[in-house]
């Protein structure tokens, strides 16, 4: 949870996220709120304790942002989630299959038995090369020697 590189270079960037991150964080002396809202989570679920309302984040003023994007990123996740777009229980979802898909699903076993083969063939070709030239490094080389 404190983790700026897991947090925000590779969760964010790498990896795309736009949503909110909630993280696992034990209250030690390097992981508090204010540690894990400045390396980019959004929440933090654990037990808050006093140092956590005190200490880092009253004196940090990187805080204030990071818990405007925190926020931000809470609320954009529920606006664009299925319960804003009123879609609940008593909702009937209807769907539609193109005709391709039947013959998508026709052909998918076949393709899955080519496949299947294709690769099989490869891998007994790699082991078999690998062992070839093992034999060949091992056996032959110390004939000659």
């Amino acid at each position: 949870g404190s983790s700026y590189n897991l947090m925000t270079r590779w969760l964010r960037g790498e990896a795309g996220m736009a949503g909110f991150a909630i993280s696992d964080w034990y209250p030690a002396g390097t992981e508090n709120l204010g540690i894990g809202m400045l390396a980019g989570a959004c929440l933090l679920d654990g037990p808050l304790t006093k140092d956590d309302v005190t200490g880092s984040i009253t004196t940090d003023a990187r805080y204030d942002n990071r818990a405007v994007e925190a926020a931000t990123r809470i609320l954009y996740t529920v606006a664009n989630s299925n319960a804003m777009n009123f879609y609940g229980e008593s909702t009937k979802t209807y769907t539609f299959d193109p005709a391709w898909y039947a013959t998508r699903d026709a052909l998918l076993p076949a393709l899955t038995i080519t496949i299947d083969v294709f690769f099989g063939l490869s891998c007994a070709f790699v082991v078999g090369m690998t062992a070839w030239k093992l034999v060949d490094k091992y056996i032959f080389k110390k004939e000659e020697d």
